[in-house]
């Protein structure tokens, strides 16, 4: 590393399957340190290493990379100690608000997964504090930054292969029962399909596109919401594009994620 780059101290908060995957990666960043994870129970967090399953493969992580990582079972006490740069926050849902707040409040920058909340209210305040406070406020929307929807992006922005007409955008996932999701206030609060897994191509589309003058939507419930499986066209009447965005997690838990 060179003597003119300084490693940013991240903290971790929430040790789920998306705890641990963000974990994985800073842990193997040149430019990152992790410097601390939070968990409702420390106590648990190695013993996590083995029962973490998502919808996808993310990388493995054996308990001696994070042996001698501080672990927290407080937020506050964690920033105090510790004075992360950025915290990485993968709680459920429905401490996203309070736990982003806090973090912006002690001056840290953000790293929150999705989605940012479930009331436009409590997005909008966390917004404007990260404004306010002049942080990075970042929600994970990742699927932009991938490289075949990048290259997705660069068409549809030189127009090298023409005009987008229509676009297809599908995913789909058995209803999850890893980790903390048989936990009935996770499922209560999750938001569903429509705000945990069918928002990346929501998101995608708002990206390339922005905001459709129209959207008819259809949508049944599941487990976890009234919205867990949804199929909507997107319609963009000056530009003359229609956008199908189709997915859910209505299905049995052992359906493959695709």
């Amino acid at each position: 590393m060179s003597k003119d780059r300084q490693m940013k101290k991240i903290a971790v908060v929430g040790f789920g399957f998306m705890g641990l995957t963000h974990t994985i990666n800073i842990i193997n960043h040149r430019d990152l340190e992790l410097v601390a994870i939070v968990n409702r129970d420390p106590g648990l967090i190695e013993k996590k290493l083995s029962s973490n399953a998502g919808n996808i493969q993310t990388g493995d992580l054996d308990s001696d990379s994070i042996r001698n990582i501080k672990k927290f079972s407080d937020l506050d006490e964690c920033i105090k100690s510790t004075e992360p740069d950025a915290l990485v926050i993968c709680v459920p849902t429905f401490l996203h608000y309070e736990m982003a707040k806090q973090a912006m409040l002690h001056d840290r920058h953000v790293f929150l997964e999705k989605p940012m909340c479930l009331d436009i209210s409590q997005g909008n305040e966390l917004i404007d504090l990260a404004l306010k406070k002049n942080k990075i406020f970042m929600t994970g929307h990742v699927v932009r930054f991938m490289p075949p929807y990048r290259q997705l992006k660069k068409f549809v922005d030189t127009r090298e292969l023409g005009d987008l007409k229509f676009l297809s955008l599908y995913r789909f996932s058995g209803r999850p029962d890893w980790g903390q999701w048989n936990e009935k206030s996770v499922m209560d609060s999750s938001g569903g399909a429509l705000f945990d897994l069918v928002i990346h191509d929501i998101d995608l589309a708002n990206y390339l596109l922005g905001l459709p003058d129209i959207i008819d939507c259809t949508y049944l419930p599941g487990k976890l919401s009234k919205h867990d499986y949804v199929n909507a066209m997107w319609k963009y009447g000056q530009k003359n594009v229609h956008v199908s965005i189709e997915g859910g997690n209505i299905f049995h838990s052992n359906l493959p994620f695709h």
